[in-house]
């Protein structure tokens, strides 16, 4: 597979010069880590996921933010957050002021429980990664301190995909 430029968009073409990802997008990820075989792409303001191997969308170009986590993706879209499935299927809607999905991807941390957190109107919801609610006005103790400095939009924040994408000049 090859990157492909045409009209300053971007899309992917097979060594028989067979067009995978329509060459229509601003930008395409080398890869999404901790996922299925696929790019972030984006179009215009929006980012969505896209099969590689197929050239069909997995997560529609509809998000203004986008984070992947083994089984779950964090979103942004109208200046709120949620969570979705690798199958677009809504986990924690979007309608949170943050979103932390907290998860142990190596095993490290003894007894560590995968969670999500998300907050709205300055209460902090835990949820189980199913998005089944688990407790309420959750104390930030129990929140990594490491996600709580950032702010959202920060340079240091998740949801900017600008770093691990190849843009036309």
């Amino acid at each position: 597979m090859f990157y492909s430029s045409k009209n300053r968009k971007l899309g992917s073409i097979d060594f028989h010069n067979k067009t995978i990802i329509p060459i229509e997008y601003d930008g395409i990820s080398n890869w999404v880590e901790y996922g299925p075989e696929a790019h972030f792409v984006k179009k215009g303001t929006k980012y969505g996921i896209i099969d590689y191997n197929t050239g069909k969308l997995i997560i529609p170009v509809e998000y203004d933010g986008i984070d992947v986590h083994k089984g779950v993706i964090e979103i942004k879209k109208n200046n709120s957050y949620g969570v979705i499935s690798w199958k677009n299927e809504e986990i924690i809607p979007c309608t949170y002021d943050r979103v932390f999905v907290d998860l142990d991807y190596f095993g490290f941390e003894k007894n560590h429980k995968d969670r999500i957190f998300a907050k709205k109107d300055n209460v902090w919801y835990a949820f189980l990664m199913n998005g089944k609610l688990l407790k309420s006005n959750v104390s930030t103790v129990e929140i990594d301190s490491d996600f709580l400095k950032y702010e959202p939009d920060s340079n240091e924040y998740r949801y900017h995909l600008k770093d691990c994408m190849v843009f036309t000049k």
